[in-house]
C-alpha cells in the first residue's frame, strides 16, 4: 500500500490540469507563429518574384529585343 500512496502523491505533484492548461496554451501559440511564418515566406516570395520581373523587364528594354518581328 506505501507504493501505492507514494504514486498518488507524486500524481497528485505533477498536477496534470495545470500541465494541459500550459501545453495547450503553447500549441496555440505553435500554431499562431507557424501561420506567421507561412505569410512572412509568402510575402518575401511575392516580392522576390516582382524584382525579378522587374530586372527581366529592364533588361529586356536596355537591350531590346534580339530578333526583329515580322510586320
Amino acid at each position: 500500500m506505501d507504493n501505492f500512496s507514494g504514486a498518488l502523491t507524486a500524481w497528485k505533484n505533477i498536477n496534470f490540469s495545470e500541465l494541459q492548461k500550459t501545453l495547450d496554451t503553447q500549441g496555440i501559440e505553435l500554431v499562431e507563429n507557424q501561420k506567421e511564418s507561412v505569410v512572412g515566406r509568402k510575402s518575401l516570395a511575392d516580392r522576390t518574384k516582382v524584382q525579378e520581373d522587374t530586372r527581366r523587364g529592364e533588361a529586356y528594354r536596355i537591350q531590346g529585343p534580339t530578333k526583329s518581328l515580322p510586320d
